[in-house]
């Protein structure tokens, strides 16, 4: 059963229509209560290059506005202590070789079926 040509579909609320006025968000980090978002502003008629802010919200606080990403990375790691590099021990060694790129791999051929 086709439904009648003048009915239209019901329109979706949860997805925003893409266009220019639309503001794309990135949250970069997320550690005890506090955000770092990458905020990116629709170009304005005559802009080269949209503008690009960077965001740290605390929960239940204001959220402070940086221009350079440096700054907001520093006053997120005064938020939050985070460290400057990443303090994971360094993964194992992969015990198996690289392949030899200098030798072709072997090709394997597919059985004919009987016909």
């Amino acid at each position: 059963m086709t439904p009648p040509r003048n009915r239209k579909p019901p329109a979706s609320p949860a997805v925003p229509a893409p266009g220019p006025g639309l503001t794309l968000r990135h949250r970069l980090r997320a550690l005890a209560g506090v955000e770092l978002w990458h905020v990116e502003e629709p170009r304005q008629p005559g802009q080269k290059w949209p503008t690009i802010r960077y965001e740290v919200a605390v929960a239940g606080a204001d959220v402070k506005r940086f221009e350079r990403p440096q700054e907001a990375w520093r006053h997120f790691q005064q938020l939050t202590q985070a460290p400057d590099r990443d303090v994971r021990p360094e993964p194992p060694p992969i015990d198996a070789p690289p392949p030899d790129p200098s030798r072709p791999r072997k090709l394997r051929r597919r059985r004919r079926k009987p016909s």
